[in-house]
């Protein structure tokens, strides 16, 4: 279910959140409120008994013994205060570093499809704002917001009782101006918001046509068609659109800050009229006034300051709704039993359809058994990736079953199912940490790991860097294989879906950056490493594919031609075309050469 971004069901969440996460923390955020109160309070005091002192002309002896222990009450909430802002600081930085791992417990309860929608990204970009950005708008500046925010509350509400003998039309006036002040902030705030979207959109027309400028193709396309003033034309119109927002937004915005400077004077003016006048009435000291002024300067500033805060959690309201619809998933256990081992798996009228985009699977019927080996090959587009995710259980079927062992695979754990599969995807990824880590990072079995790479003719390179299979590989900072080409790097992630050892071994476009002589030992000790397995190997190179006891040809995501590599030839159809049609490629290749 999706959650209203209803403020104070936000907000609930979030202290809710505090106290389950770390309770000592959500309690020092209150505590500090409490104290950020106190401290206006005790100065005003001090400044009180300095005046009244003054005036009234108290022994020096007695006044500076009251001074003292108001001095000490002061220093005491002084230390008080600075410990619980450290602490609060602490807290939101744990509280959103667990906020993250929530985030990345939900991505991995969701189903992958889930993240092919173009909504559902833009929920999840939403809810790791929440979680992880510092831009005052996540889950940990909440605890920061929320904690001044209930500094201006209590504060209004200490400083009302005590106001309220004195003149309840200083309060009044002081709530009136204050509460004006909010309305015209959170007008704006609404207009803002509808503005910043217009201008984003100008933003990104403006990106493009300024990327021009740095990039050398764009540059030599634009020379040559002497489209340079075609792009000029463009620049100003969407600078003129971008910048009439803008001056649209600015003048309200100045608007807004002059009926708040008017506001402030009026509430000022009140104060000092209305002090003045009940001290000259004799029913306030000189000190007393002096307190209370101090005090009043105070309560404006709580004011504003509650206004303030309220609207900045309404916009932290909006980001943790996000948070909420992206995490609601339930992550309870999965008490299914487990997938001890692969024997077949069988695929029965079966189709599959993303949800936003068309049907890429259909009718799809294959059968598979332990010793097996199949090629599935087609165009670029024809569904052979996507069948592979469906037959891992990464996509579920829209229609259709998939069985394993003669059961639904919902029948397994899923977390089972992956543990039998070793898959080599043509858009791999690999983990930060070291070579062993990423090839092997269950049992670490470097002899094991070593007759693979020698397999692989990866021993010279990885002899050669300092640590061996303990050498770091990623760049954190840029995501990247520090040293490695991209044949290397996929031989690395071929290792490692080699040395998993699961029931069913997948590659997918395995040879693709695989020097010829790597390719050819690949495919020597195909039947080797896939034995006792159920092996499916994809390409798009069809000579790659004969060692495979079976294949099959896909076309706009059906199973359109299914043999060994002799039948389909003799078939004479979509098959032997394409395997011609390369084969002729090859050979004005080798001619050329």
């Amino acid at each position: 279910m999706k959650h209203k971004s209803n403020f104070f069901d936000n907000l609930f969440f979030l202290i809710k959140n505090w106290f389950a996460k770390d309770r000592m923390g959500a309690l020092v955020v209150f505590l500090a409120a409490i104290i950020a109160v106190l401290i206006p309070m005790v100065e005003a005091l001090i400044t009180k008994n300095l005046a009244d002192s003054l005036v009234d002309g108290l022994y020096m002896r007695e006044f500076l013994y009251k001074l003292m222990a108001i001095f000490a009450l002061y220093l005491l909430l002084k230390f008080i205060s600075v410990w619980a802002e450290e602490r609060t600081w602490y807290f939101q930085t744990k509280v959103s570093m667990l906020y993250g791992l929530d985030l990345m417990g939900a991505v991995m309860a969701k189903d992958l499809e889930d993240f092919e929608g173009a909504d559902e990204r833009a929920l999840f970009e939403r809810a790791k704002a929440f979680a992880f950005d510092g831009n005052q708008a996540d889950g940990a500046w909440s605890a920061i917001r929320f904690s001044k925010l209930l500094t201006s509350f209590l504060g209004f509400l200490t400083y009302s009782v005590i106001f309220s003998s004195l003149s309840p039309l200083l309060i009044s006036i002081l709530i009136l101006t204050s509460a004006l002040g909010y309305y015209i902030q959170d007008r704006l705030i609404k207009f803002g918001n509808t503005t910043a979207d217009q201008m984003s959109l100008e933003e990104m027309r403006l990106y493009y046509l300024y990327r021009i400028a740095g990039d050398e193709s764009a540059q030599k396309e634009a020379r040559l068609n002497k489209a340079l003033a075609l792009i000029f034309a463009y620049l100003d119109k969407f600078s003129q659109s971008y910048y009439k927002i803008l001056r649209k937004y600015t003048r309200k915005a100045n608007a807004t800050s002059g009926i708040e400077a008017g506001l402030g004077f009026v509430r000022d003016l009140a104060t000092y009229i209305i002090l003045t006048k009940t001290a000259m009435a004799g029913k306030i000291s000189v000190g007393d006034f002096v307190f209370y002024l101090a005090l009043a300067m105070g309560f404006s500033e709580w004011l504003n300051n509650f206004t303030g805060h309220i609207l900045s959690l309404k916009r932290i309201s909006l980001v943790c709704g996000k948070y909420r619809d992206f995490t609601h998933k339930s992550q309870a256990i999965d008490t299914r039993p487990p997938l001890e081992k692969i024997e077949s798996i069988e695929l029965k009228d079966l189709s599959f359809t993303y949800k936003e985009g068309g049907q890429i699977l259909k009718d799809i019927n294959l059968s598979l058994k332990m010793g097996d080996s199949l090629a599935i090959v087609g165009e670029n587009g024809a569904g052979k990736t996507t069948l592979v995710k469906v037959l891992s259980g990464l996509y579920r079927p829209t229609a259709g079953n998939l069985y394993v062992n003669g059961k639904d695979m919902d029948a397994y754990s899923m977390e089972s199912v992956y543990g039998r599969m070793s898959i080599l995807f043509q858009d791999y990824f690999l983990l930060p940490g070291s070579l062993i880590e990423n090839i092997d990072n269950k049992n670490r079995d470097k002899e094991k790991v070593w007759a693979l790479i020698d397999q692989l003719s990866l021993a010279k390179r990885i002899n050669n860097l300092e640590d061996g299979l303990d050498s770091q590989v990623i760049d954190l900072e840029n995501n990247k294989i520090t040293g490695f080409s991209g044949g290397e790097m996929q031989r690395i992630l071929l290792a490692k879906s080699l040395a998993k050892d699961g029931d069913i071994l997948i590659l997918d476009e395995p040879t693709a950056a695989l020097d010829p002589i790597s390719e050819e030992n690949l495919y020597k000790d195909y039947e080797k490493i896939s034995k006792d397995k159920i092996s499916i190997f994809i390409s798009h190179r069809i000579n790659s594919t004969r060692f495979c006891d079976r294949i099959i040809y896909m076309e706009d995501g059906q199973i359109v031609e299914a043999g060994s590599h002799q039948e389909l030839m003799a078939k004479g159809g979509k098959y032997k075309t394409m395997y011609d049609l390369q084969a002729s490629y090859y050979k004005e290749d080798d001619h050329e050469n």
